[in-house]
């Protein structure tokens, strides 16, 4: 297992990789993971991700896979289950180490399920939360579930990022919210609307990563390379950080 040792930034990753089928309409895990790795990734968010689902995704492991794959570790949170280990939800890769995973439904109405994934890092030693989430596009749904998942961010002392596809545009309500508490990352250091949806000809800023301050943005990108790979483009960012 590969790790990162260098203090000098993290890369982090949010994507949601429509479980491997792209645009085109064919099952490529190995498109994904070509992304992941071109960009040298420290954290990877995804969404969408299948573990043994279903026949749309041949019954495999996806985070599984990629994990051995890209060497890195990694954590799994479902928020649908469909019997014994088939499972659709949230993941997070890492080379750093993790040191603990909880998993919260965020389920409220009759509308697909949803989830909260609660990893905590360990950077050189010291803890931090990895929140990864991709919310309702029911309106009322959406604020239960940012309520929820902003009494989480609350209740720990550690640093915090947050990150996935949260289907919501910025400078909506739910995005306020989440600002008065967590910095986005793409108006601290993008350039342009940062739109990641579609992947093709994109026009909507879906996907997001907010941070406490104990880091530093110092560039934020949608990227743009390979867009038959899912229908999201995954946005990437580094930062510094100032852990106290």
């Amino acid at each position: 297992m590969r790790r990162k040792t260098s203090m000098s930034y993290i890369t982090i990753m949010s994507f949601n990789i429509h479980h491997g089928r792209g645009t085109d309409g064919v099952l490529n895990l190995q498109r994904i993971a070509d992304l992941i790795a071109a960009c040298d990734v420290d954290l990877a968010v995804l969404n969408e991700v299948d573990r043994n689902f279903s026949s749309r995704s041949d019954y495999i492991d996806q985070i599984d896979w990629l994990a051995h794959y890209l060497q890195m570790d990694y954590a799994f949170g479902p928020a649908v289950h469909r019997g014994e280990n088939r499972e659709f939800g949230n993941a997070v890769l890492s080379r750093y180490p993790i040191a603990d995973i909880q998993n919260y439904r965020l389920h409220y109405r009759l509308v697909e399920d949803r989830a909260l994934l609660d990893v905590t890092c360990l950077i050189d030693a010291q803890p931090i939360k990895l929140y990864a989430t991709h919310l309702s596009l029911d309106r009322i749904t959406h604020r239960r579930q940012t309520s929820f998942i902003l009494n989480k961010v609350k209740e720990t002392r550690l640093p915090v990022m947050l990150a996935g596809d949260w289907n919501m545009k910025p400078g909506s309500s739910p995005w306020c919210n989440v600002t008065r508490h967590l910095i986005d990352s793409w108006q601290e250091a993008g350039e342009g609307a940062g739109c990641t949806y579609p992947s093709y000809r994109p026009r909507a800023r879906l996907d997001y990563i907010f941070l406490s301050p104990a880091f530093r943005v110092v560039q934020a990108d949608v990227v743009k390379t390979l867009p038959e790979a899912s229908d999201h483009l995954p946005l990437v960012i580094k930062v510094y950080t100032h852990f106290q």
